[in-house]
């Protein structure tokens, strides 16, 4: 059973999806980086400093 905002939230994904505001999207059907690599606690912090560019 659903609450009175998931239905919301719902009704917003559902809109968006037939406004094919979804479609496209960068990324999609690629696999995920970092995917089958060993669990890194840092991850994090290194992906923004690789993405900032910081050494």
């Amino acid at each position: 059973m659903t609450t009175g905002w998931e239905a919301a939230v719902e009704a917003q994904i559902r809109s968006a999806q037939e406004r094919g505001e979804f479609d496209n999207l960068p990324g999609a059907g690629k696999p995920i980086p970092g995917r089958g690599l060993p669990y890194d606690e840092g991850w994090w912090i290194r992906s923004f400093l690789e993405r900032e560019q910081i050494r």
